[in-house]
């Protein structure tokens, strides 16, 4: 579990070898300060250097978290942000669902036995009532899509599924992060029954 962690933190898994997490982090965090000293003295050039030069501010965060650890099940978020420069920063969050008793990442297939045309149309209907968007408004009135997919940032707890969308993902920035929620009493039908059982549905 600890080597995964370390992938979501773009860790290179042959210069990390055998590293804690400590020395990871702190690897990351010093590549980034070699980064932008590297881009502050490419971008100056030419530039009178009696700063400050508000051009070249930057900030990063990442926050983990476990989002659920029971009946043999993890899942974790990271949510990641990144100034640059320019208007805003960007941010979203990375889910990452786990089957610790056979040691891999599961895939909504793991899940759930479902056609994509019905996923759709309970995606849609659970976007309709969280966000208050009548049935007969067209969803790409609202966001950058006129059907919403399921995607691969999916996250789940005892009570049901959840899907996560990134800003520009299916929206505008000022829309911020979309999150789906699809109860299991929705999904009851379509729970495949090795999962079903384990979280007691």
């Amino acid at each position: 579990m600890n080597e995964q962690v370390k992938s979501f933190l773009g860790s290179d898994k042959k210069n990390n070898a055998g590293q804690s997490m400590q020395q990871v982090v702190s690897n990351q965090v010093q590549q980034a300060v070699a980064g932008y000293t590297a881009e502050v003295d490419s971008s100056i050039v030419g530039i009178a250097d009696d700063g400050p030069h508000y051009f070249l501010n930057r900030e990063y965060e990442s926050i983990g978290n476990v989002i659920y650890n029971q009946n043999g099940y993890l899942v974790l978020s990271m949510y990641s942000y990144a100034y640059t420069g320019g208007a805003h920063g960007n941010y979203g969050t990375s889910m990452y669902c786990f089957d610790a008793t056979s040691q891999k990442q599961l895939s909504l297939q793991d899940l759930l036995s479902i056609d994509s045309t019905t996923m759709q149309q309970l995606l849609e209907q659970n976007y309709r009532k969280q966000y208050a968007v009548p049935a007969p408004t067209p969803l790409n009135t609202r966001l950058f899509v006129k059907r919403l997919e399921p995607n691969d940032n999916f996250y789940f707890s005892p009570k049901g599924l959840g899907f996560s969308y990134s800003p520009y993902e299916i929206a505008s920035y000022a829309d911020g992060e979309i999150k789906v929620w699809i109860p299991f009493t929705e999904l009851k039908p379509y729970l495949n029954t090795g999962f079903a059982k384990r979280m007691n549905l």
